[in-house]
């Protein structure tokens, strides 16, 4: 009976390391992973959401300009078009 609990003790602390075990591994793994990927988007050069936004704002404002310069070439083609047929 002694030596039947001893092996059942055995066994408990054997699944108890393996399990230590996995869960270490998988930590590793995970630290390895966050570290590739904060690597990765450090060698991607990627903007900050501020200079982001004021890149935004001045296309806008471009976009707007544009379309008024647009407006106005638009009624100086009219007026000579007017101006032609008198």
């Amino acid at each position: 009976m002694k030596k039947d609990n001893k092996i059942l003790d055995d066994l408990a602390k054997l699944a108890g390391s393996t399990f230590t075990g996995a869960v270490n591994v998988k930590n590793e793994i995970s630290d390895y992973i966050t570290t590739q990927i904060e690597t990765f988007i450090k060698k991607m050069n990627f903007v900050t959401k501020e200079e982001f936004e004021v890149v935004k704002k001045l296309a806008q404002d471009n976009r707007l300009m544009i379309e008024k310069l647009q407006k106005k070439k638009t009624l100086k083609r009219k007026k000579i078009t007017k101006s032609e047929k008198k």
